[in-house]
């Protein structure tokens, strides 16, 4: 019994297109790991220090006018800064990552009760204010606390100051570093691992074997 002619070029044409999309495979996810684990987390980390180092327009504006507002005085001032000495009602420590610390203070002035945080970061040493009950030198500009003066006479800015407050782009900002960095430094160690040449090598011909260690 004569069976059906064999066609040669029918097992050349699917070993074709599996080497086609086995190569298609590797590529798109080579092209995934290196989008998802280093180009995204360094664009979110470029972002970040863009947030950080750019000011909005009212940002930079507060800022210009708080480097240059006069100390306040007995005539009316658009804008001043007072100086004097406030009640320490409370003060509280919110402990962060890496030792990092915000000190919320709780302060009676001459117009009221205020509610101001210092934040500090990871290698910030201990600093003394005030006791509860104590008196705390401090600026104040617009109705806010700018300014607390620890014992030794060092100036802290609080999140209230235009200089060295916290805004929604320092939050965002903070996040991206958060999510961006360990990610980042994954991606950078499976880049590392694999090497360069590898990769390149995997993007123009993923069906051609890597080179071994020693070839590279």
């Amino acid at each position: 019994m004569i069976g059906p002619p064999h066609d040669p070029g029918a097992g050349v044409h699917s070993k074709s297109f599996a080497l086609r999309h086995r190569s298609l495979t590797l590529r798109s996810c080579l092209v995934t790991a290196l989008l998802v684990l280093v180009v995204l987390p360094a664009a979110g980390l470029g972002l970040a220090v863009w947030l950080f180092v750019t000011p909005t327009p009212s940002e930079a504006e507060a800022m210009r006018a708080y480097r240059s507002a006069p100390v306040c005085t007995t005539s009316p001032e658009a804008d001043c800064v007072t100086i004097e000495q406030a009640e320490v009602v409370d003060v509280f420590t919110t402990q962060g990552r890496c030792g990092s610390r915000t000190d919320t203070f709780k302060l009676r002035l001459d117009d009221g009760v205020h509610l101001t945080n210092i934040y500090f970061d990871c290698f910030a040493p201990n600093v003394y204010f005030a006791p509860i009950g104590g008196q705390a030198r401090v600026r104040e500009f617009r109705g806010r606390v700018t300014t607390v003066y620890s014992l030794n006479g060092t100036a802290y800015e609080t999140g209230d100051s235009p200089t060295g407050g916290s805004s929604w782009r320092g939050g965002v900002a903070a996040v991206l570093i958060i999510f961006s960095a360990p990610v980042l430094l994954i991606g950078l160690i499976f880049v590392v691992g694999l090497g360069l040449r590898s990769i390149w090598r995997l993007l123009r011909d993923p069906n051609r074997p890597l080179p071994t260690y020693a070839d590279r």
